[in-house]
């Protein structure tokens, strides 16, 4: 392959990016990324935890075979849908979405915190361990993080747009003088590792004191936000 003779210029646009949004519970995470786009059925949901059932999206479920019993005791089993449990039906998930045809531009994972910790629960199963850290040198965490990147990275390199969604948590700094709460994801240490780093955004939807909501894109010294592209504001 030739070198470059032209630099490649910079992407424009917000659909083929990389976010990170979290925030409390009903804090309007899921409403904001429905929103993403003003194109019906550019995002698809890929949920791991209850909580959409009065969101208008398009999410992605798992059919099986449900078991009721009527009045009389008598079991049948129905056709049912039901959110992704494992990382295999993840997976599978990002298998048909990458090889059906579709309109969808961006994949939204609400909340990554679950997913991660499938995708770590398969890959101690697969070796045999109970948790990564049973393999000496790190090697555990290395597998896990290898496991969780590799769908993403296929994904991002065929420029499909990926949110991931978390919850928010806090803990006391020192910062000089001073002790702070910092704001930041509920995500796993190793988790933080590998999605922070890859992210074009992370934003933190919040309350404020009158109840609106407040999305804060910028960094300060106890919220972890970023903006890569330089064009936001600090909030909206």
């Amino acid at each position: 392959m030739p070198l470059p003779t032209k630099k490649s210029g910079k992407t424009k646009g917000y659909i083929n990016k990389i976010y990170l949004i979290y925030g409390k519970p009903k804090s309007g995470k899921t409403t904001l990324v429905s929103n993403l786009s003003a194109d019906e059925g550019d995002v698809l949901f890929i949920p791991t935890e209850p909580g959409h059932k009065y969101q208008d999206i398009f999410k992605y479920q798992v059919n099986y075979k449900a078991k009721v019993t009527d009045k009389d005791g008598n079991v049948t089993e129905v056709d049912a849908e039901r959110d992704i449990e494992t990382w295999q039906e993840y997976l599978t998930a990002v298998r048909e979405f990458a090889t059906t045809p579709h309109s969808f531009k961006m994949i939204a994972i609400d909340v990554a915190d679950r997913l991660w910790g499938m995708c770590s629960r398969y890959v101690c199963e697969k070796h045999g361990i109970e948790n990564e850290s049973d393999l000496p040198y790190g090697k555990g965490y290395k597998l896990v993080k290898e496991e969780f990147m590799t769908p993403i990275d296929y994904l991002a390199a065929r420029h499909y747009g990926i949110v991931f969604i978390s919850h928010e948590a806090t803990s006391e700094v020192k910062i000089g003088p001073k002790t702070l709460t910092y704001y930041d994801t509920t995500l796993p240490n190793t988790a933080k590792k590998a999605i922070h780093g890859i992210c074009d955004f992370i934003f933190y939807m919040h309350l404020d004191a009158d109840g609106r909501r407040v999305l804060r894109t910028k960094p300060t010294e106890n919220i972890n936000a970023g903006d890569r592209s330089g064009k936001l504001v600090d909030q909206y």
